[in-house]
């Protein structure tokens, strides 16, 4: 991996993390473009380290009110839907890992993604959790719901919901299936509501991502350096300082942008638009990998 190529990742991961579009299967489908084959899991988390500091730092005064308050219910929530994911990840995570490696699954991945965030769509728009729209009086209202107006969030999320997307999130894992479109959909599905889903499911990335960040680094400490590398943790990580720093760096600063612009944005748009193009890109990938295998490795 070159510096350069590092910072077209962490680039792309921070614009798409915020995106119902998997931000992992576009590092995994960019690194397959680049012929990158080493690092890319240690890589896919670090840099989804540097959007969770640009989230934290865009959400600081609602994370700041909620570590002031441990015990109350958004936070009792975001601790019981992580259980799930956890479980998922612990049964799963052998072939998680093989799918970043190899990007089996991201043509399959990208067409359940646009499938998840259709169904939400439709559902929402029937049960008061769709798209914002704006008002003649300038306020905005979500498609649907009784009243008009937003309701706090801690009115709106469940213990049963939060399980339910709790589950999302770890099937989300997948490389192209994605964790950001999968936790909204889950949240609007469970009926929170449109502003309640976005919310929820941008809290529940926080302590996923630290949890893997910690896996990660106990793997580096536990395998030891390689006696045959110059630098063994270099080695360990499969991936050089310079481009883990930049990639990071680089995610970081994107992410904080469009994450400030897509918590707003995100709630006027229709997931619809975000079916389209992850189902496209869905099919022209399953066609290479069934059929041509330009850039990927025929499945059959």
């Amino acid at each position: 991996m070159t510096a350069l190529q590092a910072l077209i990742l962490g680039i792309l991961q921070g614009l798409s993390e915020f995106l119902p579009i998997s931000s992992s299967g576009h590092l995994v489908l960019l690194q397959k473009l680049f012929g990158i084959t080493e690092g890319s899991m240690s890589f896919s988390i670090l840099v989804h380290f540097g959007t969770l500091v640009s989230l934290c730092v865009v959400m600081r005064d609602r994370l700041l009110k909620y570590l002031r308050e441990p015990l109350g219910r958004v936070p009792r929530m975001v601790v019981l839907g992580t259980v799930p994911t956890v479980i998922v990840v612990l049964a799963f995570g052998r072939i998680f890992n093989d799918f970043f490696e190899t990007g089996a699954s991201l043509g399959a991945g990208f067409i359940f993604t646009a499938l998840v965030l259709l169904l939400a769509e439709k559902i929402g728009e029937k049960y008061g959790g769709g798209y914002i729209k704006k008002k003649q009086t300038g306020g905005w209202e979500e498609v649907g719901a009784s009243g008009g107006g937003r309701q706090p969030i801690e009115k709106k999320v469940t213990l049963k919901g939060a399980l339910f997307v709790g589950v999302a999130q770890g099937i989300a894992v997948t490389p192209a299936v994605s964790r950001s479109g999968c936790t909204i959909a889950a949240g609007i599905i469970s009926g929170f509501g449109r502003p309640a889903a976005i919310e929820f499911a941008f809290l529940m990335s926080i302590p996923v991502i630290l949890m893997a960040m910690a896996q990660d680094v106990l793997k580096v400490i536990t395998r030891g350096p390689d006696p045959a590398a110059a630098d063994g943790i270099q080695h360990a990580i499969n991936a050089g300082p310079l481009e883990m720093a930049i990639g990071f760096v680089a995610a970081a600063v994107t992410g904080y942008f469009a994450a400030r612009f897509m918590l707003k944005a995100i709630q006027k748009i229709k997931l619809t638009w975000f079916s389209l193009y992850t189902g496209a890109l869905g099919v022209l990938i399953l066609l290479d990998q069934l059929v041509f295998g330009v850039v990927f490795d025929k499945l059959i």
